[in-house]
């Protein structure tokens, strides 16, 4: 349950960086419109950090507690071991990130169609 839970992360970072890109705009400090792939890029990225964040938070949180940092019996290093848990939680972000993106991508296209200046004929 608490992985369906820690999905929820990339989501929520995807949306604020939608809605901080909207605020960006209004601001002219963004372009008033986005790319598809750039968008998706984005919402990867954000989605990535947020599943790695949350993973360096358990570590530090293990580590904190004087917990082992490793599961017993395991035949790597702790480096070895820690470096595939963050490439799988950055994979895992950035594909709930991209999705999340995807489903919001219409409504960032038109909070910034409502940004940009009417064209005069």
């Amino acid at each position: 349950m608490s992985f369906l839970v820690s999905l929820l992360l990339p989501v929520l970072a995807v949306a604020l960086y939608f809605r901080g890109y909207v605020e960006r705009a209004a601001q002219g400090r963004a372009a008033v419109s986005i790319t598809t792939t750039r968008a998706l890029a984005e919402a990867a990225l954000s989605g990535a950090a947020a599943l790695l964040f949350l993973g360096l938070l358990g570590v530090v949180i293990l580590a904190y507690r004087g917990r082992t940092l490793t599961p017993d019996g395991i035949g790597t290093s702790a480096a070895a071991f820690w470096i595939a848990q963050f490439v799988i939680a950055a994979a895992i972000g950035a594909a709930v990130g991209v999705l999340a993106g995807a489903a919001m991508l219409p409504w960032l296209r038109a909070r910034l169609a409502r940004l940009a200046p009417a064209t005069s004929a």
